[in-house]
């Protein structure tokens, strides 16, 4: 198993964007209907709350948010900044025509999925981020399942610390390949799965990144 830094991935992401033109747009809608299908198929929720931020993992959530109303569930999200990215506020208003309900807060779900913060975030959860972290894991110890998308939201990629307060998931589905912390530490991770979001192996040799095919079978697969 190949394990990547945040540097790493931020090249891997930057050169599959620049050098092989794969928009971000087709990578967030792979993201976000893996997610929506692990949740779906998996776990088999009536209701779900997403909790979103304003950067590219937050309009990833927003993607599974459409997915999962057009499968008949009851989506509910909740934003932890007041004005998302241009990424975020395109999917949001696609959710927004469909009716999505608007939270304040976190409230009571069968399952909360995490898309506040991406990998590369090295700091103390702050504001609503903050909150967020804290109402959901309250919600955990009553039953709630978390779902992260990429790494739970407080913890550092690379190391597996935290520097404050962090989302504490049942799974998390890393995307593309796993990150550093995951090889180091289990703690808050859950069990961790692997998703493919459609960048080719052309990209990890022009890299020179080493790279085993994990979804010759399936796209979504269980991290052993």
């Amino acid at each position: 198993m190949i394990y990547v830094n945040t540097e790493e991935m931020a090249r891997i992401e930057k050169t599959a964007r620049k050098r092989f033109k794969i928009k971000v747009e087709e990578t967030l809608e792979l993201s976000g209907k893996a997610l929506s299908d692990f949740v779906y198929y998996k776990i088999k929720p009536k209701k779900v709350l997403i909790l979103y931020g304003k950067w590219n993992i937050g309009a990833a959530g927003l993607v599974a948010a459409r997915y999962l109303m057009g499968k008949g569930v009851k989506v509910s999200i909740v934003r932890a900044s007041r004005r998302g990215k241009k990424l975020v506020r395109a999917r949001l208003k696609t959710l927004r025509r469909m009716k999505v309900v608007e939270e304040k807060n976190v409230k009571k779900a069968d399952v909360i999925i995490d898309a506040l913060l991406g990998y590369g975030f090295k700091r103390m959860p702050w504001g609503k981020y903050s909150d967020l972290i804290d109402q959901a894991n309250s919600l955990r110890s009553k039953g709630v399942k978390i779902v992260s998308l990429d790494v739970p939201s407080g913890i550092n990629a690379d190391t597996g610390e935290s520097y404050g307060n962090f989302i504490r998931a049942n799974y998390t589905l890393a995307l593309a390949l796993p990150k550093k912390a995951m090889e180091k530490s289990s703690r808050g991770f859950g069990v961790v799965y692997l998703v493919d979001i459609g960048i080719p192996k052309t990209v990890y040799d022009y890299l020179n990144i080493k790279y085993e095919d994990y979804f010759k079978n399936e796209g979504i697969v269980k991290l052993q």
